[in-house]
C-alpha cells in the first residue's frame, strides 16, 4: 500500500488478485464485474470500494440520454469503454428541489 494513501483506501485486498499478473488481475476483475451471475451484494461492494491497486484503472464511458421525456429528467448509462458492456443506469428523479439520482443495475 502506498504510504500517503487516503483512509478509505485501506480495505482487505483479495489475496488472489495481489499474487497474479496485473493484466490477468484486470481481466479477472472485469469478468466478475460483467458476469450476470455475480450477486448484487458483490456488485455493490465492487462499485462502492476503490479498485485494488494490482487491477489498475478501469476506463468507463457515461452516456447522457436526453430525448423525449428524458429532456427534463435525463437518464445516464455507464459502460465499459473497451467492450461497451453495460454497468449502471442513473436517472434524475422528478419533483425534487435538489438533484437526486436513482442508480440501478438494469
Amino acid at each position: 500500500m502506498p504510504p500517503n494513501a487516503p483512509s478509505y483506501y485501506y480495505f482487505q485486498l483479495n489475496a488472489e488478485l495481489m499474487k497474479i499478473d496485473p493484466r490477468e488481475a484486470h481481466n479477472m476483475f472485469i469478468a466478475k464485474l460483467t458476469n450476470p451471475f455475480t450477486s448484487v451484494e458483490e456488485l455493490k461492494d465492487m462499485f462502492m470500494k476503490p479498485v485494488p491497486p494490482n487491477v489498475g484503472q478501469i476506463l468507463c464511458t457515461i452516456i447522457r440520454h436526453k430525448s423525449g421525456f428524458n429532456r427534463l429528467w435525463p437518464k445516464y448509462t455507464l459502460h465499459l469503454s473497451d467492450s461497451n458492456k453495460f454497468l449502471l443506469n442513473g436517472k434524475k428523479r422528478s419533483g425534487n428541489t435538489t438533484s437526486n439520482y436513482m442508480i440501478t443495475l438494469e
